[in-house]
């Protein structure tokens, strides 16, 4: 298993996008041939403006919704759309490590597009297309990069550095920690040619402070090209500022540093606890990536930073738990692909030819678990859809036989109380959404519940208003919990629903 030079010419690495479409098919061929819905699609549905995502500071996914996909909640085309950005994007990452299209760029692609960090953001159907653009513009900033380390500094031309930025910015637009992938690449591409081109100490801390202050620069274009859609629009930011909580990290440093660093070993080792299933192939990477530049270390006289910066790496996905108070959504973590590939790229450039054998053979097993873990959320997400939609349909049920000359055609007004959380066979894992049931979200929303209805065909509910639902609010008192008789009313024209014993937030608003 021979490794390319890094010679090779583009129009090389085309027709190896067959190949990779075919792998991603595979990989991805339940969520291509079928349609349900997930958390939060009840509402990209029913959007009617695209605005909402300038005020979450992603302007990439504004332009995709505003001008290219403005029903993102669609089946196949989202999911072959981002199948065909980050096959196109898994080529500028090949060029840029200098990997022929071969057996080992097609055996571990799979970590670099079906790794769970991407299942569990992709859960979200408005996010899937942009997904596949955030890769390819990252991809393509490396690639630049790339390039950048091949030129002598007084070639390097201000067109290159700011189109390198620039892509890094656009990356960043579709879902901010794409950026880190940016960071987790740049520097996996000079640990590769720093071993290869025995780099001293000094070459590698000015290639890594550049790689450093580039990814800084792609940031700060990001938020200002952020800034003026916000002014464009009249539009402010109202969720960012959700993952800030600098305070619980100036209060409890090492508490939140402790629950960081659980994290990340949960994340790499395969935990059950982060996946729904133990996948312990998940650590041949990184074990592979690490050896590999300690080997180059030992036998060919690498530098002793090159270890250490492999290291570092590996935590480079993880720099925003400690600002958000050591949680975060395990979706947020789309450098880990990127991380375990790079560790993966730099085994294959830098380990003997033995090592590489062994990891060659075990690729197979690593994608087998990725699958694996993949089939587990489609598996509960399968079910999880047949509960909820039996159960509206028994709700709609019961309201039309309590409602007196119910008729399908007459809009009722409805509040819902509570909310009936769903219990899966099979743990989906901290970072996935897939066991979150429609009449369960924050504990019952009825705007939320009427909406799911209203896509799956019981479309005359319309939610009460919050002066109704107040005035309503002491029925529930008497009122037993569903599925029993008289958990739905029909009360001065309007459906109350008990759906569970907890009230919802709604109704919490109401006592508060």
């Amino acid at each position: 298993m021979k490794l390319s030079d890094d010679t090779v010419p583009f129009h090389e690495y085309i027709n190896p996008v067959a190949v990779l479409l075919l792998i991603f098919a595979a990989l991805y061929w339940s969520e291509l041939s079928t349609f349900t819905l997930s958390q939060d699609d009840e509402l990209a549905a029913f959007r009617q403006s695209a605005d909402v995502w300038l005020s979450q500071g992603r302007w990439g996914i504004y332009l995709v919704e505003r001008f290219l996909m403005p029903r993102p909640i669609i089946p196949y085309l989202p999911m072959a759309l981002y199948g065909i950005l980050s096959s196109i994007g898994y080529l500028f990452v090949l060029k840029a490590y200098g990997f022929k299209p071969g057996a080992i760029a097609y055996v571990i692609f799979p970590i670099f597009v079906a790794y769970p960090s991407w299942f569990w953001l992709l859960e979200f159907g408005a996010n899937i297309a942009s997904a596949g653009f955030g890769i390819l513009a990252v991809s393509a900033s490396t690639y630049v990069f790339s390039r950048l380390l091949a030129k002598p500094i007084r070639k390097i031309s201000l067109a290159d550095i700011c189109a390198h930025v620039l892509l890094g910015g656009i990356a960043a637009s579709f879902y901010q920690t794409i950026i880190l992938s940016k960071a987790v690449l740049l520097v996996g591409l000079i640990i590769v040619n720093g071993t290869k081109l025995q780099w001293n100490s000094r070459t590698i801390l000015i290639n890594i402070t550049l790689a450093v202050m580039s990814t800084v620069g792609s940031l700060i274009t990001y938020a200002l090209i952020l800034k003026v859609f916000l002014a464009a629009t009249e539009t402010h930011l109202a969720y960012i500022q959700n993952f800030l909580d600098l305070e619980t990290f100036g209060n409890r440093p090492f508490h939140v540093l402790a629950t960081t660093l659980y994290e990340v070993l949960a994340v790499y080792s395969g935990s059950i606890d982060a996946y729904g299933v133990f996948s312990p192939t998940f650590v041949i990477p990184i074990a592979f990536g690490v050896i590999s530049t300690v080997w180059a270390v030992g036998c060919q006289k690498a530098n002793w930073l090159l270890p250490l910066a492999t290291i570092l790496l590996l935590l480079v996905p993880f720099v925003q738990f400690p600002l958000a108070g050591g949680s975060m959504p395990l979706r947020a973590l789309v450098a880990v692909p990127a991380t375990v590939w790079v560790m993966a790229a730099i085994g294959f450039k830098c380990a003997p030819l033995w090592m590489s054998r062994l990891a060659f053979i075990s690729a197979p097993l690593i994608a087998l678990q990725l699958v694996n873990v993949l089939a587990q959320l489609e598996a509960t997400s399968s079910f999880l859809r047949t509960h909820d939609q039996l159960l509206a349909g028994a709700i709609y049920s019961r309201i039309s036989d309590t409602i007196p000359d119910f008729r399908t055609d007459h809009i009722y007004k409805i509040d819902i109380y509570g909310g009936k959380q769903f219990k899966p066979i099979y743990y989906p894992g901290r970072g996935s959404t897939a066991s979150n049931s429609f009449f369960g979200l924050a504990g019952g929303q009825t705007d939320r519940i009427v909406n799911y209805m209203y896509l799956i065909g019981f479309t005359n509910l319309e939610e009460v208003s919050q002066e109704e639902r107040t005035r309503l609010i002491g029925n529930y008192a008497d009122m037993p919990i569903w599925p029993q008789p008289k958990s739905v009313r029909f009360i001065d024209g309007t459906i109350l629903v008990r759906l569970g014993e907890q009230p919802s937030v709604d109704h919490l608003k109401i006592r508060n």
